[in-house]
């Protein structure tokens, strides 16, 4: 069962016209560039999950298909293949992937009370990622929401929030 005491934060895109809703507290990180207003980029990492948002040439459902099965993994493969679906108020589709990760290193950050914690390169156990895509202001849009493999149904609840979250204003192109 999903402790209830997950939270989540509205997170704006405005120059793309989109909204989604992210968990809060987990590590963001986003790459968002008023030069560039069609392509785009947020990862949130809130163990054990992983949320990410990319729009722009390379968002296309081929190209994060292509992407995943590229993992460096001891294993990757389509467990449930792409099929149609609504995302962000549009036709889209959406596709599921498995990834059985190589061991990961163990490496150290520091940790909030100034002491050095150990902290793995990446998930230990077969994950589970869902790829959703659509077009929004004729540039592509793609989400993903990475979850442990044996606790899946435990976070399709939070799957489900994640990408109902979406909101797109507009089809109109920014000049």
């Amino acid at each position: 069962m999903v402790d209830s005491s997950w939270q989540w934060i509205r997170h704006r895109f405005e120059l793309f016209g989109m909204s989604c809703d992210i968990l809060a507290g987990g590590r963001v990180a986003a790459m968002v560039d008023e030069q560039t207003p069609h392509v785009g980029y947020l990862a949130q990492h809130h163990p054990p999950l992983m949320l990410t948002v990319t729009y722009g040439p390379d968002a296309t459902m081929d190209e994060m298909l292509q992407q995943a099965l590229s993992y460096e993994a001891i294993e990757v493969s389509v467990v449930q293949e792409r099929h149609p679906t609504r995302f962000c108020g549009s036709a889209g589709e959406r596709a599921t992937v498995r990834v059985v990760p190589v061991p990961p290193v163990t490496g150290h950050r520091m940790g909030e009370n100034g002491i050095l914690e150990p902290m793995l390169s990446g998930p230990d156990e077969p994950i589970l990622e869902t790829i959703v895509t659509t077009v929004h202001r004729e540039t592509p849009l793609a989400a993903t929401f990475q979850r442990p493999e044996a606790d899946a149904e435990t976070y399709e609840p939070l799957e489900t929030r994640f990408f109902n979250s979406f909101r797109c204003l507009g089809q109109e192109v920014n000049r």
